[in-house]
């Protein structure tokens, strides 16, 4: 599915751009992110009024000023390009964390092996790490279980 991704700019943003988050979750569009500049809005394209662009002036107000872009983003495996952008992790030369598809000559040292989804368990966040290179320096017995860790 196509969506359509609305780059807004506002000034001043405060209390504007919740004000038009608001709004534009009533027009269709399901996510948005913070920008310093104002807010970057989503929806699906089937969802969005196709008159949408001609009715973007309501969306002002004369307290703020606006710039408004409009771009449609063709369907996209989002999995497979994020997926595609999953970098090794390493514990200094001690741990590699890889994806199944990461060449394992580029492993140094032990090697955990984690298929990439968009969950959280993939190494790249710092306590995942720091946990990690902690581990190396503690008197562990060879089996340990790891409860209520998450995913």
């Amino acid at each position: 599915m196509d969506y359509i991704e609305l780059i807004v700019t506002i000034k001043p943003r405060t209390p504007w751009a919740e004000i038009l988050v608001a709004q534009l979750a009533e027009e269709g569009f399901d996510s948005f992110v913070d920008t310093e500049e104002g807010i970057i809005a989503y929806g699906p394209s089937i969802q969005i009024d196709p008159a949408f662009m001609e009715n973007l002036d309501k969306f002002r107000t004369p307290d703020a000023e606006h710039t408004f872009e409009l771009i449609k983003v063709p369907h996209q495996n989002w999995n497979e390009l994020w997926e595609a952008d999953f970098d090794p992790v390493y514990v200094e030369d001690k741990l590699s964390i890889l994806a199944p598809f990461h060449d394992k000559a580029l492993a140094k040292g032990l090697v955990i092996e984690i298929q990439p989804q968009t969950s959280f368990g993939t190494g790249h966040h710092q306590t995942t790490w720091l946990v990690s290179k902690a581990m190396f320096d503690l008197k562990m017995p060879e089996n340990v279980l790891d409860m209520g860790a998450g995913t």
